[in-house]
């Protein structure tokens, strides 16, 4: 079989109990608490790190464990200076947790954890995720329309949104009029990346064995990314297939036929961009009816802070905050941008490329691109599973030393 089941559920331990309990993490949260389950996962290995190898391997390098540090007190600092309540706090929980992804990044890449078998788990759980989103999908929209109550695992967490939103109703996104499952992101845009993350781990696993049916699941996560209705998803997939199957990357000797490309590319970008309504004596968009024109109305909007938040921030970003300064609050790269300012923003910036840096040039560009969809539209690097795979998927292609083919 295909997916080799038997293989996987007969091997129960360590690792596959944890792969699963942080893929299954956010519909179980409607059923027991999992919403510290990458802090305990973090500390353990970290506390396992030293016992472990007896102070005698630096857990962290001191690039990595600097920047860490620096930010994490920014966030602590930061936080005191700017909270103003719990009901006004919004987006705090999402910029705590990005920053507790980057620690669990440089965590994980100092320590000797079998990298092999976690990116087989991540991948099958990938695997798995498109059989549910196809049986959710026919299920809501075939089998019996409207009962959100009933979906095996994710029921609960569907029915507690309500029924009027854009998620629980018709919708017109990627012209096919149905309702977009949540899968087990429990959104329908986090789900969608989690097929992104599984053309990578799928492209990295290719790389040392080969499968007959790579280019098979290659076109099983574009097709149920589609099902999600998840357009930046879907637009993640298609660069990374491009750098895949047609080696069109950035960060590769330019050709003709490469130049060519990228002319292509760009001039279709600014066709698109044409149709977007800027007012540009309010730095805001005139108005706002798309994803796209969300995302670009709140990095536009930063812009009407003074000097001194521009250059080192607002602290975390309550909602009422951003609210008054015209954000929509669909960009969690422009809330990020708000909160650090563009000083730190750059630190971070040089962070993630000097970290995220493997190999294989190909796969530089394909981590990187990722990241930021992920952090363009929504606050997907926020989803448990999702941030998980892309450390798996650095730390398996350093363990193995993959080259550009």
């Amino acid at each position: 079989m295909i997916l080799n089941i038997k293989s996987y559920l007969l091997k129960i331990d360590i690792y596959s109990i944890l792969v699963l309990l942080i893929f299954l993490a956010a519909p179980l949260r409607f059923y027991v608490s999992t919403s510290i389950i990458l802090e305990i996962v973090t500390f353990g290995l970290v506390v396992w790190g030293f016992a472990k190898h007896k102070f005698t391997k630096k857990i962290w390098s001191p690039t990595a464990s600097k920047f860490v540090v620096y930010f994490f007190i920014y966030f602590i600092i930061s936080s005191f200076i700017s909270y103003n309540g719990f009901d006004e706090a919004g987006f705090a929980n999402e910029n705590y947790r990005f920053f507790l992804f980057l620690i669990m990044l440089a965590v994980m890449a100092s320590l000797p954890l079998d990298f092999d078998k976690l990116s087989k788990l991540c991948l099958w759980c990938c695997k798995m995720h498109i059989l549910f989103t196809l049986y959710e999908f026919t299920y809501i929209n075939l089998l019996a329309l409207g009962d959100y109550d009933g979906i095996f695992l994710v029921g609960k967490a569907m029915a507690s949104y309500d029924v009027d939103s854009q998620y629980l109703r018709e919708s017109d996104n990627l012209g096919l009029m149905a309702i977009r499952p949540f899968g087990l992101m429990l959104q329908p845009q986090k789900s969608g990346f989690v097929f992104c993350v599984g053309i990578i781990l799928q492209y990295i696993r290719n790389r040392l064995s080969h499968s007959h049916f790579t280019n098979l699941w290659y076109i099983l996560f574009v097709v149920s990314i589609f099902l999600t209705g998840a357009k930046t998803a879907l637009l993640c997939a298609l660069v990374l297939l491009i750098a895949i199957k047609l080696n069109i990357y950035l960060g590769q000797k330019m050709t003709r036929k490469r130049l060519g490309i990228y002319h292509v590319i760009i001039f279709v970008l600014i066709v698109y961009s044409l149709f977007i309504g800027i007012d540009i004596q309010n730095i805001a968009l005139i108005s706002s009816n798309s994803a796209r024109n969300d995302v670009l109305n709140d990095n536009l909007c930063f812009l009407n802070y003074d000097i001194p938040n521009i250059l080192l921030g607002i602290g975390i970003p309550y909602q009422k905050s951003l609210l008054i300064h015209g954000y929509i609050c669909e960009c969690f790269e422009a809330r990020l941008l708000a909160q650090v300012g563009i000083v730190n923003f750059i630190l971070l910036l040089w962070f993630l490329k000097s970290f995220y840096k493997t190999y294989d040039k190909r796969l530089n560009f394909m981590l990187l691109i990722t990241l930021f969809f992920m952090c363009l539209h929504y606050c997907v690097i926020n989803a448990y599973f999702i941030s998980f795979c892309m450390i798996v998927i650095y730390c398996y292609a350093k363990q193995y030393k993959i080259y550009t083919m």
